[in-house]
């Protein structure tokens, strides 16, 4: 069964634009790469926010949206766990970037870092309750969908792990 539910898609959206904007950006990604987490989980997350216009015409397979949401989650807890306490120290060999033009730019960019660097917390935990938003709907749906059946959530083990991923700080 597909899942082509607008109330998923707009989530994902929102959670597309917050994790470009504000979780995966220039200021911060440097350090964001230092993650320990397997490449298959940086292609979900990427695909759950580069191929969301693809998937909305194509529709999700649950386990295909389970795998991001897991993506997702993982993401955020090793972000928390090995990015968020060292945060200052992985970036300090400054924001300067080859956009910053003379002591003026440089100037801007390391205060825009220090701006990304002091909202990093709060985008993370925006960012996690978008994610279980998403799950808490999903299972919704799949509970719905799949009536008098064992919804597709119940066969994956890692979603076990959600509220694990999502809520430790």
């Amino acid at each position: 069964m597909l899942v082509k539910e607008p109330d998923i898609f707009k989530i994902i959206d929102k959670m597309k634009e917050h994790y470009n904007n504000n979780i995966y950006n220039r200021y911060i990604r440097k350090a964001l790469l230092t993650m320990k987490i397997s490449q298959n989980t940086w292609d979900l997350l990427d695909s759950l926010s580069e191929k969301a216009d693809y998937f909305k015409v194509q529709g999700y397979q649950f386990d295909e949206l389970y795998d991001r949401i897991i993506a997702a989650a993982t993401f955020i807890f090793h972000a928390r766990k090995e990015v968020l306490p060292n945060l200052s120290i992985l970036l300090a060999s400054g924001g300067d970037t080859v956009f910053s033009k003379g002591p003026e730019g440089a100037n801007t960019s390391k205060v825009l870092t220090q701006m990304a660097i002091n909202n990093f917390p709060v985008n993370l935990k925006i960012f996690s309750d978008m994610v279980n938003e998403l799950y808490l709907k999903t299972v919704d749906l799949d509970k719905k969908m799949h009536k008098g059946q064992r919804a597709v959530y119940e066969r994956i083990p890692e979603l076990k792990e959600m509220g694990h991923y999502l809520v430790t700080e």
